[in-house]
């Protein structure tokens, strides 16, 4: 599938996932026992079709999704349709996710501390809440906004099995 092609069906709440090949995606792969290393929300704005997502060493970030796609030319991306209800009420999911360019600085920061939490979540198979985001935790955090919600805190795997639909992106 192309960018073109996701563009056509895309809807706010659907996700990219990223299979890095860089340190720390492989740190993050390690300990979450997961095929992707990173998830990326695709939202619908008035002047097009953007990424929100939270990176490490920069925090909360949002860009033109052609950018982005562009971007990362070279690694594993795919193309995850976001779950029924997600897709249902796009609304509130874009409100969340376009909320954090006017949030604190605090709230845009990447969440380092999480990454463990994350971890321990997986092992106990309970919820954990956050407050500082990382990629995974804030797609959960505004999927909730659509009433989608995970049983545990999710890494990006579980945003991946969450999807009903996936599909590679051909460059």
């Amino acid at each position: 599938m192309t960018y073109a092609d996701i563009r056509a069906i895309a809807k706010t709440g659907d996700v990219f996932a990223v299979q890095g090949n860089g340190m720390v995606s492989k740190i993050i792969r390690v300990l979450t026992g997961e095929s992707y290393s990173h998830v990326a929300m695709l939202v619908w704005l008035d002047e097009g079709l953007f990424v929100a997502e939270f990176v490490e060493f920069v925090g909360y970030q949002i860009m033109p999704a052609s950018e982005w796609v562009r971007r990362r030319q070279g690694q594993e991306l795919i193309y995850c349709e976001g779950p029924k209800c997600v897709r249902a009420c796009p609304q509130p999911v874009k409100e969340d996710a376009v909320g954090y360019r006017n949030a604190s600085v605090a709230a845009r920061w990447y969440g380092y501390i999480s990454l463990f939490l994350i971890l321990y979540s997986q092992i106990t198979g309970r919820k954990v809440h956050v407050i500082q985001k990382v990629c995974s935790t804030f797609v959960q955090k505004c999927w909730a906004a659509a009433g989608h919600y995970l049983p545990r805190t999710a890494d990006p795997g579980d945003i991946v099995k969450a999807c009903p639909t996936t599909h590679r992106i051909e460059f």
